[in-house]
C-alpha cells in the first residue's frame, strides 16, 4: 500500500492518490513509481474535491486502464465504486451510504470492512 505517492499514468500524468493498492515488489517501488499494470486500487478522499476527482481524475484512471477506483465523498458519508473497465471507461458505477464488507476485484477472496468508516 502506498500513501499519497505518485502512480505514474505516462510521461506527462503522475497523480498522487490518497490511497493506492500496488503488486508487491522486492524494492518497494525505490527504483519507480507504479504504473497502471502494478496498480490493483486506487481510493481518492473527496472532501472538497468530488466533482474534480469524479469528472477528471476517474476518467484519467479508466483511460491508464487502472482496474478499480474508490472516491470517499467525506461530505455525504458516500463511497462511490468505479470498476469493470471497457474501452478506457468504467463500466460497474455504483455508490453506498452504508459501507460493509467490500470485495476487491483484483484480489478474489479479499474484502475490506469499511463499516466503520463513517458516523452512523
Amino acid at each position: 500500500m502506498r500513501v499519497q505517492q505518485p502512480v505514474r499514468l505516462d510521461d506527462y500524468s503522475e497523480p498522487q492518490p490518497d490511497l493506492v493498492v500496488v503488486l508487491p515488489r522486492q524494492d518497494f517501488y525505490r527504483a519507480r513509481h507504479p504504473g497502471p499494470a502494478d496498480t490493483l486500487l486506487i481510493v481518492e478522499v473527496s472532501q472538497s474535491s468530488l466533482r474534480f476527482d469524479r469528472n477528471v481524475k476517474v476518467p484519467l484512471y479508466a483511460r491508464h486502464q487502472v482496474p478499480e477506483v474508490w472516491l470517499m465523498d467525506v461530505e455525504h458519508y458516500r463511497i462511490h465504486f468505479f470498476r469493470s473497465l471497457r474501452d478506457g471507461t468504467y463500466t460497474d458505477v455504483s455508490f453506498t451510504d452504508n459501507p460493509a464488507a467490500v470485495a476487491l476485484s483484483a484480489l478474489p477472496g479479499v474484502t475490506v470492512d469499511l463499516s466503520g468508516l463513517f458516523p452512523s
